[in-house]
């Protein structure tokens, strides 16, 4: 069982170099919920930031089924599988809660 505090994040998904930092599922999850932009450049925008490497990206298809193991079994917790369609919060909205809490808590300045 992979376990974030524990375990290095992953570099690559299926031998494609994939960036895996948490800022990176951040990025992805805004872009993907930016209503500005429309279903597929959403998607082109979320590949891009996953397979920063335009050289060794892998093809729509295969990239799309990084992007839901990304985003759904890897950076996920398995515990829990409720189909609650809630959001429960914004990382625009909270940004400041979320970064106050690590630096209160464990001493992290996530803008380094």
């Amino acid at each position: 069982m992979f376990n974030v505090l524990l375990d290095e994040l992953p570099e690559e998904w299926e031998s494609y170099p994939i960036a895996s930092d948490f800022r990176t599922g951040i990025q992805i999850m805004q872009c993907l919920q930016d209503e500005e932009f429309d279903k597929k450049e959403r998607l082109m925008c979320a590949l891009v930031l996953l397979f920063p490497d335009e050289k060794k990206r892998p093809d729509i298809q295969t990239a799309e089924r990084g992007l839901n193991w990304f985003m759904t079994e890897f950076n996920h917790d398995k515990y829990k599988k409720k189909a609650d369609s809630k959001k429960s919060f914004d990382f625009d909205i909270d940004q400041w809660r979320i970064y106050s809490a690590f630096l209160n808590q464990y001493g992290i300045d996530l803008s380094m």
